[in-house]
């Protein structure tokens, strides 16, 4: 052992607490205010904000439990390796497990970077056809590092310094996007209601829009072979305004089922977190969570219309529109027919020119928090591994 330090099985220190779905045959269990994460729910440590929200009735009608704020949660089943701490209390789904300690020898945040410390091997030991998971004898047999209380509260006090300056670029970077924003509303007013009286029209005038697709059943198209396709899925885009890579390849048969897309395209989310753009910046095929977008009017700078389309009121006007029900869907119909407004491209390219400037901060920024993240994962490996 590298520092002598005692080893317990995580089961013996603490208890899991499981989850479940409400019946999505009854939407009255998702018109309620209680709310209720899934693994789609844990893009950032601090869980605030939830996709979907239960009833009272939904929560004592089905197998999920209200975990309380504070209350570390994992993924056991799709998402493996994700950890979180809850912000408010919190309805979980039968992927995800809420940790409590149930004596004080472990400090929740010394379990929270020793968590992440083994995340890559819980991912190489989940076990299924397609998605994922681990049981929850495995999780208990874990073996846990439990050093004097002392000791752990020195390692989280250090590695909560390097994340603390992680966490100030990251604010660094919302407030840079927010300066983007306010240029965009600056320079061309509210895209939906158009207060400068610019020329509208629908988008399904100005664009190509058309439906993304998937070969089924899609685990035969997979593949590794070099001929392959890039196959983009809802996990390919992260906080970036471009996709620049993918995880998947599939098969060049499984593309005529699909939709093919080139850079500078653009593609839309259309169903859960649906009305998120992304610029393409590579090639591949597009499953049927997105939509192609693709000006081949040339009535756009591709900058203006990405904040154009990621937009609040754009997105409220999408809200609006929607089919409702359990999982939303924004189809390319509804898409076609809002309008947007079309200021001369001339003052478009101004705007793109000072977004190029807020970009490359962003990018210097962007690269300081990787350089971080390497410190961070060289000591979590010093103590840990």
């Amino acid at each position: 052992m590298k520092h002598n330090w005692e080893y317990k099985r995580l089961g013996d220190i603490c208890d899991f607490i499981g989850g479940g779905t409400p019946s999505k045959s009854n939407e009255d269990y998702f018109n309620g205010n209680i709310p209720w994460a899934t693994v789609r729910d844990m893009l950032e440590f601090h869980l605030s904000n939830t996709e979907l929200s239960i009833s009272e009735d939904a929560v004592s009608e089905s197998a999920t439990n209200v975990l309380p704020k504070g209350m570390i949660i994992i993924s056991t089943h799709v998402g493996l390796g994700k950890i979180c701490e809850l912000m408010q209390d919190t309805a979980i789904n039968q992927d995800l497990k809420g940790v409590s300690f149930s004596n004080d020898i472990v400090n929740k945040y010394f379990f929270v970077y020793w968590y992440r410390s083994i995340a890559n091997y819980i991912i190489s030991k989940g076990r299924g056809a397609t998605v994922k998971g681990v049981t929850l004898a495995f999780m208990k047999n874990l073996s846990i590092p439990v050093p004097p209380r002392d000791v752990q509260e020195q390692i989280v006090a250090e590695l909560d310094k390097i994340n603390e300056v992680i966490a100030d670029c990251r604010e660094l970077l919302r407030n840079l996007d927010a300066l983007a924003q306010s240029f965009f509303y600056d320079t061309f007013g509210d895209p939906i209601t158009n207060p400068k009286g610019w020329r509208t029209d629908k988008m399904g005038n100005l664009l190509i829009i058309e439906r993304g697709g998937s070969p089924r059943p899609i685990k035969e198209y997979i593949t590794d072979e070099e001929d392959g396709v890039n196959w983009i899925k809802i996990g390919d885009a992260g906080g970036s305004m471009y996709i620049n890579s993918t995880k998947e390849r599939i098969k060049k048969s499984g593309v005529p089922k699909s939709r093919f897309v080139k850079p500078g395209d653009f593609i839309l989310s259309n169903s859960m977190s649906f009305g998120r753009p992304y610029i393409m910046n590579t090639t591949g095929c597009i499953h049927d969570g997105w939509l192609l977008l693709r000006d081949t009017k040339e009535v756009f700078n591709k900058i203006y219309l990405y904040y154009c389309l990621s937009s609040k009121s754009l997105y409220s006007e999408f809200t609006r529109l929607v089919r409702t029900g359990t999982v939303s869907n924004l189809n390319s119909d509804i898409v076609r027919g809002v309008k947007l407004s079309v200021p001369p491209l001339t003052l478009q390219q101004q705007f793109a020119t000072r977004i190029e400037a807020i970009e490359a901060i962003k990018a210097t920024t962007e690269r300081q928090i990787a350089e971080l993240q390497t410190l961070l994962d060289s000591r979590m490996d010093y103590w840990f591994n």
